[in-house]
């Protein structure tokens, strides 16, 4: 979690969609973390962790 980038997306069907770019780092492995923050005051965020993302040219 040395770097991190806030991604924009778009709820379709009532899933997040949205494009992002892992750029091969070196001693780093990409992951997705993800966090849901509620909208009322109060609530706890979700929060979720991906395994680690192969990085390839495509």
């Amino acid at each position: 979690m040395q770097e991190s980038q806030k991604l924009d997306f778009k709820v379709i069907d009532g899933n997040a969609v949205g494009t992002f770019t892992v750029v091969p780092r070196e001693n780093l492995l990409p992951f997705l973390h993800v966090m849901w923050w509620p909208e009322t005051p109060g609530l706890c965020g979700v929060a979720a962790n991906s395994d680690f993302i192969g990085v390839g040219n495509t």
